[in-house]
């Protein structure tokens, strides 16, 4: 750093939270960073560790965020649900940010008694014990960390993987994503769920090799990044099961139909990526039921409704291509193409991510057919 960043600090608040902050341009080169725009990842954390652990019924936790930066979400967890952590490891490879979050902590009047503070890189951080939970929330990919998170969580442990290398995952650049994420992958109209499916399939190859199973309970893609929470647990046998259930997927573009195979086809294939479910809807309710504990809720709250309310089909069709495709412009609004669906027996809902989307498990004829009963011809 050239800059004086102290000279940049100003003050933001959130959820009754004061810290310093260094300015609103987030890039990598900051060492000291606070992103408004990841508030809601941070709510979303706090909810479904409230929701997980009280449900598990076991003692306090020890949590791991290895890339702390300022420390608000650690101030929230102490200043919202103390009584859920036993300790809280908490590392930055700046020393800046470590003073900085001393400062935050002593500002908010919340104690540092049960925090450990590491100035140490991310892998050194999570490598000196083992833990209940670990935040992966890096800058970028969460690839680097993976593999010493997966070997220090504990069974029954929770892994949160986040990334904001989301072209990536979801297809924009495919030669990135066979170097670091070991597959092939195509941008398919659905791409920010097959995005989200591509990241659990490589974290539960990581895993696979420390004879430990991830199985996705919470997951979904907003704006510029992807999150999943794995639940932990070894087993070596269901680890075998689980790399031999990821699927390849090939995909009819004019029909935008998705087709699970075993085998791969050089010429057709994307995958292998996980092919299973994306939430466990008992965790998204207690979540649900946890509203009160945020109080800017607007946002969290109708995310975790739409991800509730999901079908559980693979992907989703977008209807402006379907019209586009067949010279049709149909003044139907989406609910009642979702009822019209239903009330044909098919499966239909809104997708958590993807805009002017439907996913269901008819095919885009059948969607055609609902379209042509309200339409315009072009």
């Amino acid at each position: 750093m050239t800059t004086n960043q102290s000279e940049k600090k100003e003050i933001v608040t959130e959820e009754g939270i004061t810290i310093y902050s260094y300015g609103e341009k987030i890039t990598k080169e900051l060492n000291v960073f606070y992103n408004p725009v990841m508030k809601i990842n941070r709510d979303i954390s706090l909810l479904f560790i409230k929701a997980y652990f009280t449900t598990q019924n076991q003692k306090k936790i020890k949590f791991c965020d290895p890339m702390t930066a300022s420390g608000i979400r650690e101030l929230r967890f102490l200043k919202t649900i103390p009584e859920i952590f036993e300790k809280i490891t908490m590392g930055d490879i700046s020393g800046e940010a470590i003073e900085n979050i001393k400062n935050n902590f002593e500002n908010n009047k919340i104690s540092l008694k049960n925090c450990e503070l590491a100035q140490n890189d991310a892998v050194n951080t999570i490598s000196k014990q083992f833990y209940d939970f670990i935040e992966i929330d890096p800058f970028g990919s969460p690839v680097p960390f993976l593999d010493i998170a997966i070997q220090r969580i504990k069974h029954n442990g929770i892994l949160s993987a986040t990334a904001t290398d989301t072209a990536a995952l979801c297809g924009t650049y495919p030669k990135r994503t066979l170097r670091k994420y070991g597959m092939r992958v195509q941008k398919l109209l659905c791409y920010e769920e097959i995005g989200l499916r591509n990241l659990i399939a490589h974290c539960q190859i990581q895993a696979a090799k420390y004879d430990k199973i991830l199985i996705p309970q919470v997951t979904f893609s907003y704006e510029h990044f992807y999150k999943v929470f794995f639940k932990v647990q070894d087993s070596k046998s269901i680890a075998t099961e689980n790399i031999k259930d990821l699927r390849y997927i090939e995909y009819d573009k004019p029909l935008q139909k998705i087709t699970l195979n075993k085998y791969e086809n050089e010429n057709t294939v994307i995958g292998k990526t996980y092919a299973g479910l994306l939430q466990n809807k008992d965790q998204l309710q207690e979540m649900i039921n946890n509203l009160h504990l945020i109080e800017d809720k607007k946002k969290i709250e109708k995310l975790l409704h739409k991800l509730n309310d999901e079908g559980e089909e693979i992907g989703y069709f977008n209807l402006h291509k379907i019209e586009k495709e067949n010279n049709i412009s149909s003044n139907m609004k989406f609910v009642d193409i979702i009822k019209e669906l239903q009330n044909k027996g098919f499966n239909a809902s809104f997708p958590h991510c993807g805009k002017l989307c439907i996913k269901t498990n008819a095919t885009s004829n059948d969607i055609l057919d609902v379209l042509k009963l309200s339409v315009n011809t072009k």
